[in-house]
Formats: C-alpha cells, structure tokens, sequence
C-alpha cells in the first residue's frame, strides 16, 4: 500500500469518527422532534421530522452504517403518510406507536454503533506508514537515462526530449550510469544496441536486471528483425524502437508508458446540503485524481458552473431550497449545458423515471460502493469528452477546432473582463510552412503540425485552451495570464519547438515559428483581441521570423 493511499484512509477514518461523534446529536434532534410532535400534532413538525429522518438515511449509508440506515428509511416510510393527509386524519394510534418505537430502536442502533468504535479505537493500534521507507530509492519526476555511445545521434536525441519537457541524462558506459542510479533512480532508462564494447546480450541482460528492480527499459536499436524484437521482449523491455523514430512520436511513447500524458481530470461539481456528505465524497473522488468544487447551496451553481466549467454535476435530489430536479432543469435551460452529463445522488429510487425525463443520466444510491461512484463518474465524462472530440475538435491535433477555439476566447475573455483578469491571446504561425510542404510533402508537413500540437498539449496549463486557427495557424487562449508572462512563456516554447529535429528521406530539418500576443484591456472584445494578436504576429514575421511580438509593438 502506498503512503498517499494509507492518508487517504486515515482521512476517510477521520471523516467517520466525527460522524459518529455528530450521532448523538442528530439523534436527539429526531427524538425532540418527536417529543414536540406528540404534545401537536402539526405538519410543518412533521416535515422537519422527516427531514431529520430522511438525512440521517443517507449520511448513515454514505459511511456504511447500513443498520442505521435501514431503521431510518423505516421510520421515514411510516411518516410518509402523514406528509400529505389533513389534521383530522393524523389519529392513528398504530402507526405513532411504530414509530415511537422506530426511534427506540434507532437510539439503541446508535448507542451499540458508539460502543463499537469505541472498544476498535482501544484494542486495535493504529496504522502508521514508515515515512521514511517512501522516500528511499524514490524516483525522480520525468528523469531519464539514455545509455548511448554515439555521441551526436545521443546528444540530438536529448535535446529532442528536453524540449518536450523530459528530463534526459546521456551516459556512453553503462557503469556511470549505474553509479548514478545510487543517487537517482530514473523513471525509465534507454539501452542502444551499438554500443562498442558491449554485446546485444550484455545490453538484453542489463534490461533484465533494470527490469527486476521495476525500472522501464526501452531497447533502442538500427536493427528490425524478429530475433532482436523477441530478445527485447525476453529481457523484460517495455518497447522496442528504432532510431529512425521521429521525436514527438517518441515522446508520445515514453510519457504513455510512464502515464505522464497531460489528460485534464474529471472535474465534478457536487452539490449537497449536508456538509458531511460533501466531505467524504470530495475526498473520495479527490483521492481517485479528480477535481472537485462542492456546494451546499443550490442557488450558487450557475456562477459556479460558469467560472469551473465542470465535465459533470452530482446533485442531491432532496434539498430543502432547490430540488435536484429542480436544479436540473433549470441548468438545461442553458444550450452550453445542454450535453453536460447529470447524477442524481439519493438515498432512495422515487422519481427516477421523472429525472430521467429531464436529462439527467441516472439515479445512484448513496453508501454505494465507493468505486462504482468513481467508475460511473469516469465512464460518463470519457463519452462526454469523446461525443464532444467528434464535433468540437480538429482531426489531425485533437486540438479545438477553428469556431471552438474563436467561441472559447469570447467566453474566457468575456469572464475575463467582468471579473477584472488579465487574459491573453496568441497567434501561431509555422514559418515557411509551405517549402516545407513542397520539399519534403504534405505527410512531412503533418508530422511539423502534429509534432507543434504535441509541444503545446505538453508544456501548457490544463486551464489554458489551445485551437488549430488555421493550416499551420494556431491560437491560445491564456486565462489568469498577462501579455508579459504570455511572452515568456511562448519564447521558452519557440526555443524547444526550434530544437526539435525532423527526420524526412534520410534528411533532416529544423523548423520555427512566429508569435503574436494580445492582451485584455477589460472593455475589448474577443474578436478585436484577435485582430491586435495577429497584427503583432505580423509584426514578428517582417522582422525576421522565429519572434514574439507583443501588441504593444514589443519584439523580443
């Protein structure tokens, strides 16, 4: 078990035993209910039973406290009937006699569950993670070893790599990088297969051993037979590739084996009354690598929604302001949250057929199992996100396409301007574009404008919104970011994007590009943002190209 998994449970632990320690409470607020009710019989004391009652159904079942759970529903259903009949019909003596003993029976469920805790907390130590056993050997991030004699072939393909964000050290002998593996261990380590000195066998034997010590080793050969890919294989490699491959390719490679790929994670706004229930399920889905905004109050959801933008909404279906239900449908109203998937969390399944009606996906229980939660959040965003590829996105980036990434920078500039931010725009041309495609084809010219796309998904923020404007056009859209960090930023890109080498019919090519960057004034529009970001991309293609200009006449 890992350290962040054991803090994880301790958390959740900790969020059950306040719970417990809230029971008492919650309990004696039932039974004062009850008491008052006894003395008047009136219907508002019966809804705010109810309420009491009905609560106590889903924090209980949301903590696994499933007795408790099923004691309340009961009480709850012997009240239902009440709910909607008159005064002169509130005189069965029966059914106030079940529920008086209902709640007995629910004090005693409270008191056993306590007396439970307490002797766990007394007989049972406590489980505490040896810190220090998680800091020994411990990887470093993006670190990797690139064992290789050939000294210029090894040196351009560790420039290739640190331009893409990686963190390369090159090695020509295997018993340095040994010795450095004592102060660092590498995330993955890249053997060649012509080294001098050094047989196929003792390379294949060093992967082994690299292997055993769960290192990822990637065999990097000029050779293409089956015999040397079947070695590979024996020797516990992770991949085999040829040093014909292409940078971005490689990169795609290593950071999906290593699942450093830069995939933005689910971003959940949940919206509950009780705090309780709004802790332990943000930290659940928390600790399973999602984003999570919470509220307690319905009516400051839009404003949430608008600022978050959330790939999905977990709503309460009972809430004592606003109804899921309710909320739901007044979120459809929005054509932007029209395809924005919806759960219903409740402790109970009435209405489901309704809220089906009205869009939502389904209706879950709470205190299901934990990773069902998880792997229905999951499963519904993968297709939102997937549904959403298909008719926002260009095909050959997976970049916004042109109409998404123009009505992208209307919203963020837009939200921008009202809230007084700093927002930036940035225009992207490829320079010589076209000789490239003369030169070496339109296949050598999608490798530049997919090998472009790769460098921006990788070194930008998940809050910032990248589009392919144009052929080899791109924009940027950067919220929180003012036209100087913007220059700072673009320039590191345009230094990594000159270094990257491109491989076509055994020749090789650089390539670079020129930058435009405009930014908010709090009284523009989008589209005037984007005039002034290409005026000043103009600008950095007549002094020279490979520039950034900024709107205010900077070249840099």
């Amino acid at each position: 078990m890992s350290a962040s998994s054991i803090n994880f449970e301790d958390h959740l632990k900790k969020l059950k035993n306040q719970y417990l320690i809230q029971l008492p409470e919650k309990i004696n607020a039932i039974k004062d209910d009850w008491s008052i009710l006894k003395k008047e019989w009136k219907h508002e004391y019966i809804t705010q039973l109810h309420r009491n009652v009905h609560n106590l159904i889903g924090t209980s079942g949301t903590f696994g406290l499933s007795n408790l759970s099923t004691m309340a529903r009961e009480i709850e259903t012997l009240l239902k009937p009440f709910m909607h009949e008159s005064i002169q019909q509130m005189n069965n003596v029966e059914s106030k006699q079940n529920i008086e003993q209902k709640i007995i029976a629910l004090t005693t469920i409270i008191e056993g569950i306590q007396t439970e805790a307490n002797n766990e907390s007394t007989s049972k130590p406590s489980l505490i993670a040896d810190e220090n056993y998680f800091q020994k050997n411990k990887t470093e991030n993006n670190l990797i070893f690139y064992l290789d004699d050939d000294v210029l072939y090894a040196e351009k393909m560790t420039e290739n790599l640190n331009a893409y964000g990686l963190s390369v050290i090159n090695f020509r002998d295997a018993d340095s990088m040994l010795e450095k593996t004592r102060e660092q261990l590498p995330l993955l380590v890249i053997l060649s297969l012509s080294i001098s000195d050094y047989s196929d066998s003792l390379i294949l034997n060093l992967s082994r051993q690299l292997a055993d010590i769960r290192i990822k080793t990637f065999i990097i050969s000029n050779k293409n037979d089956f015999d040397c890919r079947l070695a590979a294989v024996r020797a516990g490699a992770s991949a085999f590739i040829l040093k014909s491959i292409e940078a971005p390719v490689l990169v795609n490679m290593i950071k999906s084996e290593l699942n450093l790929l830069s995939v933005r994670p689910p971003n959940v706004l949940f919206v509950d009354d009780q705090e309780s229930i709004l802790n332990y399920y943000s930290n659940i889905l928390a600790a399973a690598g999602m984003k999570v905004d919470i509220s307690n109050n319905p009516l400051d959801v839009l404003e949430r929604m608008e600022k978050s933008r959330p790939d999905i909404l977990v709503l309460d279906i009972n809430m004592p302001i606003v109804k899921g239900n309710e909320l739901a449908a007044v979120i459809r109203q929005f054509p932007e949250y029209q395809s924005i998937p919806i759960l219903f969390l409740s402790a109970e399944e009435d209405n489901k057929t309704l809220l089906l009606e009205i869009g939502s996906d389904d209706l879950l229980q709470k205190g299901m199992p934990v990773a069902e939660l998880v792997r229905q959040i999951r499963s519904r965003v993968e297709r939102a996100r997937l549904l959403s590829s298909f008719m926002f996105e260009d095909s050959l980036t997976g970049l916004l396409n042109h109409a998404q990434i123009q009505l992208a920078a209307e919203k963020n500039i837009a939200l921008a301007n009202r809230h007084r931010r700093h927002c930036s725009i940035v225009m992207i041309d490829l320079d010589n574009f076209k000789s490239i495609n003369d030169t070496w084809g339109h296949q050598a010219g999608d490798k530049v404008i997919k090998a472009m796309s790769q460098l921006l998904k990788q070194r930008l923020r998940i809050s910032d919104l990248m589009g392919r404007y144009g052929g080899e056009e791109f924009m940027l859209v950067l919220p929180d970011t003012d036209v100087n960090n913007a220059g700072n930023l673009i320039n590191e890109l345009r230094k990594s994007f000159e270094a990257i080498q491109f491989n076509e019919k055994e020749h090789k090519f650089k390539v670079t590009f020129s930058a435009g960057i405009s930014q908010n004034s709090h009284d523009q529009s989008a589209k005037e943002m984007i005039r002034r970001a290409d005026e000043a991309l103009y600008r950095a293609k007549s002094n020279g190209k490979n520039k950034v200009c900024m709107s205010y006449n900077k070249v840099t």
